[in-house]
């Protein structure tokens, strides 16, 4: 069977090959992805790379990019981007169309068997990595507020005078000097005041973060039990004052960013707020062996 390209792709510097990807290739192109972000980012994004959000996988034994968007202007890419996936010692090269399972292509035919041995290999460079070090952010609603107005960061929020944006800067230098050369990622509740800042702080400086909600209303409108970290990501814009509001939503939240494990933890306490929340998180992780620094301001 012959691959037949989209119109994007004829029309621009996209590259492909004669050859369809088969469908086991492209599940275990997305089970590599998945098993990258598992190692060496907390599992944020486990499709970043083969469902287009950008970023790429560089190792001595495979690389993986996501679609690059160029249509030929960069320099090298004339006839055609590099290919997504890329195995140097098979000699087999994957590409797609925008995001996998579209357009897919490769530069020649491959059978289960060889993908396999191939997938093997990939994976066994991914464990090879060194792991994720994860910050796990708790502070109090009231750190960091004079750096926004209401929701939204001032706009010289990295240079208005905050003793308290200083702190945090401070306590990250030094938690970024112990991670050593493993990446870094912030995971926070996604609340006003520390949080806010840490992620603000994160996504400045290009680090990764983990964003984990409080599921203060389930859809259903039942009360429910227990932490659900994707439909705390789903209902985080969604406020729907009918449903039921559960109180109980902060400190499960904070039990479950602390049952998933960090490297260490960062309490940011608000000098004059009540700090019960961060008291009651920062203790939990203590209590599960996590090392946790205290910084007030």
């Amino acid at each position: 069977m012959t691959f037949t390209p989209e119109i994007g792709q004829m029309v621009s510097g996209a590259a492909w090959s004669p050859t369809p990807t088969p469908d086991y290739v492209t599940d275990g192109l997305e089970r590599l992805d998945a098993a990258y972000a598992q190692r060496r980012e907390a599992n944020v994004n486990p499709h970043a790379r083969t469902s287009n959000y950008g970023g790429s996988i560089e190792t001595d034994t495979f690389t993986v990019t996501a679609y690059c968007w160029c249509d030929g202007e960069r320099s090298g890419h004339e006839d055609g981007c590099p290919p997504n996936f890329s195995h140097p010692a098979s000699g087999f090269n994957a590409t797609w169309y925008k995001h996998a399972r579209r357009g897919q292509s490769c530069n020649r035919p491959i059978t289960e068997d060889e993908w396999a041995t191939i997938e093997a290999d990939c994976l066994t460079a991914i464990a090879a990595l060194e792991p994720a070090y994860v910050v796990l952010i708790t502070g109090s609603r009231e750190f960091g507020l004079d750096v926004f107005d209401r929701k939204r960061l001032l706009p010289d929020w990295k240079t208005v005078p905050s003793p308290q944006r200083d702190a945090m800067v401070a306590a990250f230098r030094s938690a970024r000097d112990r991670a050593g050369s493993r990446p870094l990622v912030i995971r926070h509740g996604a609340a006003a005041g520390a949080d806010s800042l840490a992620g603000a702080l994160a996504f400045n400086a290009g680090v990764i973060t983990d964003v984990w909600p409080a599921l203060w209303r389930r859809p259903d409108g039942d009360a429910g039990t227990g932490y659900d970290l994707e439909l705390a990501r789903q209902m985080k814009n969604v406020y729907d004052s009918s449903k039921p509001y559960r109180r109980e939503a902060g400190p499960e939240r904070n039990s479950a960013m602390v049952a998933a494990g960090a490297d260490e933890c960062l309490a940011f306490l608000a000098i004059g707020a009540g700090n019960r929340g961060t008291r009651h998180c920062a203790s939990a992780a203590s209590r599960a062996g996590i090392p946790v620094t205290l910084v007030e301001a």
